[in-house]
């Protein structure tokens, strides 16, 4: 797995993770916090190039690692060597803006985000776009 490659993708930040390197779910930056709160958190940290600056940080930097190694596919299938993972915004239905900011809020968000999966192996790599395995 050494060799694959993780990339999180947000609105606007792009950070590499390497899931090996990952002990444990356990992060002070995460206690308390459930998948769903980790996922917006992280959404929120990839969104208006706050993970530019943060993935410089060792601290936000692990914490991005362990929630990408728990969003990555558990067993890659053979050949796959490059992962994408993409966290953007959700849509919030029209009338309903204060139950999903209250989410949002719990992580301190602007919004909720929704992670899409992209596995590629190394042909595929140079134009995952559109030829990558959706999950």
């Amino acid at each position: 797995m050494a060799n694959t490659v993780f990339r999180l993708i947000g609105e606007t930040d792009i950070v590499d993770i390497d899931p090996v390197t990952v002990d444990g779910n356990a992060h002070p930056k995460l206690m308390g916090l459930d998948d769903a709160d980790r996922i917006n958190l992280l959404g929120h940290w990839l969104d208006q190039d706050r993970g530019e600056d943060l993935q410089d940080e060792a601290d936000f930097k692990s914490a991005m690692t362990v929630i990408g190694a728990a969003l990555a596919p558990a067993d890659q299938p053979n050949g796959i060597n490059f992962t994408v993972i993409t966290i953007l915004r959700e849509k919030w239905p029209v009338g309903s803006k204060a139950g999903f900011q209250k989410i949002a809020d719990r992580v301190g968000a602007e919004h909720t985000y929704v992670v899409h999966k992209r596995l590629c192996n190394e042909v595929r790599r140079t134009v995952f776009l559109n030829s990558c395995i959706v999950s």
